[in-house]
Parts: C-alpha cells; structure tokens; sequence
C-alpha cells in the first residue's frame, strides 16, 4: 500500500510542479486524457472532457498563471483504482510590482490506470476570507 500512497503523492506533486512553473507538458503527462475528466478552477465554472480542461489550462498558463502554488495539509485516501487528496493550496501572483497572495482548498481525484495514476478530477475553491483578494497583497 504504502508504494501506492507514493505513485499518488508523486502524480500529486507532479501536477503541482507543472501549475507553478506553467509547463503545459507537464500538465498533460499528469491528466488523464479522457471525455470523463473535470476540473473546477477558483471562480470559473466546471470544466469538462480532457479537450477543455487543456484548453483551460494553456489560458491560465498564457496569461502568466501563478508565480508559486505550495500545498499543506495534504490528506491522502485510496480506494481501489480511484485515490482523493485533499489539500490547501498557498497561492502568489505578481500584479503590477507586488506579489499577491491567497489560499485555496484543492480536491484532487486521480484514477490508477495500468500501474499508473492520473488526475481526473481537479477543484479549486478560494478559502472564505483568505483566498484571493486585495487585503492579501503586499
């Protein structure tokens, strides 16, 4: 159990790596490529079907995306072909010359396909009061 615990917490961190340093690649080798895959992104609506969620993905990346994206308190559940992580992410922006920051708490669905995981699911929701907004720029 513990070597799958480590194959999510590695796509999980790989799907990370690619938000903050903005490489779409990267972002692909983590999703699985499939019509069932979704993904929520703070203040958009659902995205679905791997097609769209790559679509959202470059939008984010072309317009600059986040300068760091930081998880904590991640939780890890498996069942069977199908894992959760929950997580908190610290998020920072560069707007103008100041660095931005806010909180975000992530649910992440990965599904084991062969003896790899992928991500199937994505959701991202600002943390009430300390997500993302004016009061956090400094």
């Amino acid at each position: 159990m513990s070597n799958i615990l480590e194959l999510v917490l590695e796509c999980n961190d790989k799907f990370y790596s690619a938000l903050s340093d903005g490489n779409l690649e990267l972002m692909e080798s983590v999703w699985l490529h499939d019509d069932k895959v979704k993904c929520v992104h703070p203040g958009w609506d659902m995205v679905k079907g791997w097609d769209a969620v790559k679509e959202s993905w470059d939008a984010i990346f072309f317009t600059g995306g986040p300068l760091e994206v930081r998880t904590s308190n991640v939780e890890l559940e498996v069942c069977g072909k199908i894992a959760m992580i929950t997580c908190v992410e610290h998020i920072s922006h560069k707007v103008g010359s100041k660095i931005r920051t806010g909180f975000a708490l992530a649910t992440n669905f990965f599904e084991r396909n062969g003896d790899k995981w992928f991500m199937i699911h994505h959701h991202a929701s600002p943390v009430p009061g300390r997500g993302l907004n004016d009061e956090n720029i400094q």
